[in-house]
C-alpha cells in the first residue's frame, strides 16, 4: 500500500485515524509540530516526505481562536492548503467543518446548499475545501465529532464533567439542534475514503438531528440520573439547526456511521 501522510496526527481525530489506517497495513508517516518519538516533527511542506496521499487534520479547530489569529492564520491556513495539493498532486484529503451550513436551516444540510462565512473560521473552511475539491482531492464537512481524546470544550464533555453532583447540569443554551458522530464512524469513512479514493465535497456526520436538551437527558439516563433539571445559563430563543444529508457520503462510500448514541457513550463513560 502507499504512504500516507497524516498533519495533525497527534490530535483527537488523527490519533485514532492513525490507528484505524495502520491497523489496515498502511504505511503511516505521522506528523505534529511538537517534537515527540515516532511522529515526524512539522518545519515547512517542503519537509514532509513524498507520499501517496496527504490527510490535513492539523488546522486550529477553536473558532474564537481562529478569530484572534486573524488574517495572518487565513493567509498560513490557504498557503499550506495550496502547497500540499501542489506537492502531493491533489492526492489530499481535507478536513472541513458542518459549520459552514450556518445554524439556519430546518432541514438536514446536503452538500449542494450554497455556503456563507459567518466568521473567518468558516470562510477559510469554505475557501480550502473549493481548492482542495477543484485539484482533485476530498474534502470531508465533519459534524460533531465525540469520543475518546476529544475536547474538554464540548458539550458532551460539559456534561461528563457534571454526572458526579448532584446538583442541576448546567449547559450554556440547551436549544440548538446538532448532529453528533461518534470517532470510530468518523474514522471507517476516512478509510474507506483512502481505499477507494474518489474525489468530491462529503458530508459526515450521523445524519440525526438531536437539541442539546434531548443529549444531556439521553446521557443523563444511561447513568440512571433522568431526575436531575438540566438549565440553560445563557439560553436563547433563536432557533439554531444545524443537521446533515449524509446519503452522498454513505452511497459513495458504502458507509454507515454507528448510531449506537447509548452504547457509544457507555463506553465513553467506562473509559473517562
Amino acid at each position: 500500500m502507499s504512504k500516507i501522510v497524516i498533519l495533525g496526527a497527534s490530535g483527537f481525530v488523527g490519533s485514532a485515524l492513525s490507528e484505524s489506517l495502520s491497523n489496515e497495513g498502511h504505511q503511516l508517516v505521522l506528523v505534529s509540530r511538537s517534537s515527540r518519538p515516532g511522529y515526524h516533527q512539522f518545519t515547512d511542506i517542503d519537509s514532509l516526505p513524498d507520499a501517496g496521499l496527504v490527510i490535513h487534520l492539523a488546522e486550529e479547530s477553536d473558532r474564537s481562536k481562529v478569530a484572534g489569529l486573524g488574517d495572518i492564520y487565513s493567509k498560513e491556513s490557504s498557503l499550506t492548503v495550496d502547497r500540499l495539493i501542489s506537492k502531493y498532486q491533489g492526492r489530499i484529503i481535507y478536513a472541513s467543518s458542518a459549520v459552514v451550513y450556518g445554524d439556519t436551516n430546518h432541514e438536514a444540510c446536503t452538500e449542494q446548499y450554497n455556503v456563507e462565512p459567518t466568521d473567518l473560521y468558516s470562510q477559510i473552511k469554505i475557501r480550502n475545501e473549493r481548492n482542495v475539491v477543484k485539484a482533485g482531492g476530498i474534502a470531508l464537512r465533519f459534524s460533531n465529532i465525540y469520543g475518546k481524546g476529544m475536547s474538554d470544550k464540548n458539550v458532551i464533555s460539559d456534561i461528563l464533567k457534571q454526572l458526579n453532583s448532584n446538583e442541576p447540569l448546567c449547559l450554556r443554551d440547551v436549544s440548538p439542534i446538532r448532529d453528533f458522530i461518534d470517532i470510530q464512524s468518523v474514522c471507517t469513512l476516512i478509510v474507506s475514503a483512502v481505499s477507494s479514493f474518489k474525489p468530491g465535497l462529503y458530508n459526515v456526520g450521523s445524519g440525526v438531528p438531536i437539541s442539546i436538551k434531548s443529549l444531556a437527558q439521553e446521557i443523563l439516563s444511561i447513568v440512571d440520573r433522568s431526575e436531575r433539571p438540566i438549565i440553560s445559563t445563557n439560553g436563547s430563543s433563536r432557533t439554531s439547526i444545524n443537521y446533515l444529508d449524509i446519503s452522498k457520503a454513505k452511497d459513495v462510500f458504502n458507509w454507515l456511521p454507528n448510531n449506537d448514541f447509548n452504547s457509544n457513550i457507555s463506553d465513553l463513560i467506562k473509559r473517562n
